[in-house]
């Protein structure tokens, strides 16, 4: 098998992408008069999915713009959750930061940025606190299965990140820097400018932290000394960030992509457990890269040709340490230390047919995986691949005043063939289907019911990697089928917009952790019989005047697994709910205030000690945090805008816990400051 290309040593990393997009379409500016073309233009994502060029926004869709993402300021994807009906964020004990969204499992989420997945392929989960957010433009959540183009294996949804674009004319810089408590400190450089019919956006970003500050109550019983410095959670980030677009002819695009960091980061290690795993990842290193096209084939535009290609380069090694002073052993051949490198090759191919008001969809994925891992130092390598071929068909109908009907069909197929040193095993063949209806109410709302199964194939970390001796390889699993049923209601009246939704979700074969051995604490991934998962979401966003905006939204879940016939089981890390509330004010002179708050209800999560069925209760828990921007602009010249801001994360120093044993960051306070350079 040939090798894994590594990706080249050095702070930066600077790739160059193509990546598959529509025209830049300007969003309002939430500064009316504001000069600021690197908050105005936003660049869509870059996946072709075939939908009409003023899509009806769907009851189940929540896009962030804007001043939203700018008054955050936050250096890094993972902070984005708050604004996300039904996400909220989980630390996992690999340290990484995802996205879960309606309860369900992060590899049932599939985020992407400007159409290029993020998903590892050898995990199917992505860090996001590793996933730079300087210069992004727009974000879009979609909960629960809208299409079945929008992505394979994503049984709870879709989070499409996407870049800001070039201003229409000239050049402009940006320069957004930031300190915090527990040595936080952070710089951007952003610049943007038209290069003829090429618009170009640079981001360069460096992050780093001694580690963040853990909540004083917080009951820490094993490896955490007496100090509110959370043990092992330091961080050094280093990103580049390119992008470049241009329009073609008939309403094509063209864009390039570009991105690539390069990570120090500590893993803070399970306080529950006697027998945590202790390391870190000294060396993480990751680059996305691809070529794609977006182009009406005829002069009237029913036909439309969408091609994207993209690699995802990664190098990660593993540091690992006897105990909690991460001073040993010495670092010599045969000493336990993990070395991965991934290669993975994107291929996507849609053609979409106008048929008068109707639209026919086709389209064909081809993602090619390659991991190569070594355990040890200079140990050999095992090789690891799994190929996976989708072909999907799709049809949207309108008909009547206002109604729509939409169908869906795909066939979906996995191989691996290289499994290391473990058995071979055969291909896993599934098929999914969609059948939605919907209704638009001249565009002061929207009613959705769809019925679907998607299905879900194991990654191949969940197939064969025993995750430095926690779990137990099980080469045996099966995949993952999905029944979703989903009713769903938006309506708009001036400055008050409402949406409501109940689904309810039959996951067959879910694939869970359970107890091999409480006395080792071990454990192993294998399908359940079933988990049924019933829910309903409510959002209210508010304009209330004089510069007053609120939002919420809450999901309440119930979700057991089936035993014996019935639906008793608990089931890991699905909390009873999940909320937020947003309140913020613009007032005079470029003053703003902010106030946010979560909830996060009851659950079960794992804990490798207990003998009955590896579940411990952990009860509702909540944070707030409170923020104040002031934004001056001073016109046109070299300087044309500044702001100062200061925000307060957990302001009660509350204790939540992803998980049993791992602790979120207690209250810390951040100050920032942003400079507009014009030209």
């Amino acid at each position: 098998m040939p090798s894994t290309p590594a990706i080249p040593r050095g702070a930066w990393l600077l790739v160059i992408a193509v990546a598959l997009g529509g025209s830049a379409a300007p969003v309002r500016a939430a500064d009316a008069g504001a000069p600021d073309s690197l908050e105005i233009y936003s660049l869509p994502p870059v996946v072709v999915t075939a939908e009409p060029a003023t899509p009806p926004v769907s009851p189940r869709e929540r896009v962030v713009t804007g001043a939203a993402l700018r008054v955050r300021s936050q250096p890094d994807a993972a902070a984005l959750a708050p604004l996300l009906p039904s996400v909220r964020l989980a630390l996992n004990s690999r340290g990484e930061a995802q996205f879960m969204l309606r309860g369900a499992s992060e590899r049932h989420l599939l985020v992407s940025q400007d159409g290029i997945p993020l998903n590892l392929a050898w995990d199917e989960r992505s860090d996001l606190e590793l996933q730079p957010a300087e210069a992004l433009g727009a974000v879009r959540a979609r909960r629960g299965v809208p299409t079945l183009l929008a992505g394979t294996g994503a049984l709870a949804g879709t989070v499409e990140l996407s870049s800001r674009a070039a201003p229409a004319s000239g050049a402009e810089s940006l320069v957004d820097l930031g300190v915090g408590e527990a040595g936080a400190r952070r710089g951007t450089l952003l610049h943007a400018r038209r290069l003829g019919r090429w618009g170009l956006l640079l981001s360069l970003a460096q992050q780093e932290r001694d580690g963040w500050l853990r909540p004083a109550a917080a009951d820490d019983p094993h490896h955490q000394p007496d100090s509110r410095l959370r043990l092992n959670s330091d961080l050094t980030r280093r990103s580049a960030f390119l992008t470049l677009g241009r329009d073609l002819p008939r309403g094509g695009r063209l864009s390039l992509h570009a991105g690539g960091s390069h990570v120090d980061k500590g893993v803070p290690p399970e306080t529950y457990r006697s027998k945590a795993r202790f390391w870190r990842y000294p060396d993480s290193r990751r680059a996305l890269f691809g070529a794609g096209l977006d182009q009406p084939l005829d002069a009237d535009g029913r036909w439309r040709l969408g091609v994207t290609a993209a690699a995802d380069l990664s190098h990660t090694e593993i540091r690992v340490f006897d105990d909690a002073s991460y001073s040993g052993p010495a670092l010599v051949p045969g000493v336990e230390h993990e070395t991965d490198d991934d290669r993975t090759l994107h291929l996507r191919a849609l053609l979409a047919r106008q048929l008068g008001a109707a639209r026919l969809s086709l389209a064909s994925e081809l993602r090619d995986a390659r991991h190569r891992e070594a355990l040890a130092l200079d140990d050999p390598t095992l090789d690891y691949a799994q190929r996976r071929v989708v072909e999907t068909l799709e049809l949207d109908l309108p008909f009547g005043a206002g109604w729509s009907l939409r169908g869906g069909l795909a066939w979906l197929r996995a191989s691996t063939p290289s499994s290391g040193d473990k058995p071979p095993r055969d291909p896993d063949v599934a098929w999914d289907w969609l059948a939605g209806l919907g209704r638009d109410f001249a565009g002061r709302g929207r009613l959705e019911l769809s019925l679907s199964q998607r299905s879900r194939f194991p990654a191949l970390r969940e197939l064969y990697s025993g995750a430095l001796g926690q779990f137990i390889p099980n080469p045996a699993l099966e995949p993952e089928r999905q029944t979703l049923v989903e009713l769903g209601l938006r309506s708009e009246r001036g400055r008050l917009g409402l949406e409501a939704d109940v689904f309810a979700a039959w996951l067959d074969g879910g694939i869970e952790k359970e107890v091999v051995s409480d006395a080792d604490e071990t454990f192993r991934r294998a399908n359940v019989d079933a988990i049924r998962s019933l829910g309903a979401e409510l959002e209210l966003r508010v304009e209330a005047g004089g510069g007053v905006s609120a939002s919420a939204h809450w999901l309440q879940l119930h979700a057991r697994r089936r035993i014996a016939g019935d639906y008793t089981g608990r089931v890991e890390d699905r909390p009873a709910a999940v909320g937020a509330l947003s309140l913020n004010w613009r007032g005079p002179r470029g003053l703003e205030l902010g106030a946010e708050t979560g909830v996060l209800g009851a659950r079960f999560s794992a804990d490798a000690t207990d003998d009955v069925d590896g579940l411990r209760p952990l009860p509702t828990q909540g944070r707030l945090a409170l923020l104040a921007a002031w934004r001056r602009y001073l016109g046109a010249g070299s300087l044309r805008s500044l702001e100062l801001r200061i925000r307060v994360d957990n302001v009660f120093d509350s204790v939540v816990e992803s998980q049993t044993g791992l602790v979120e960051p207690g209250r810390s306070v951040q100050l920032g400051l942003r400079l507009d350079l014009g030209t």
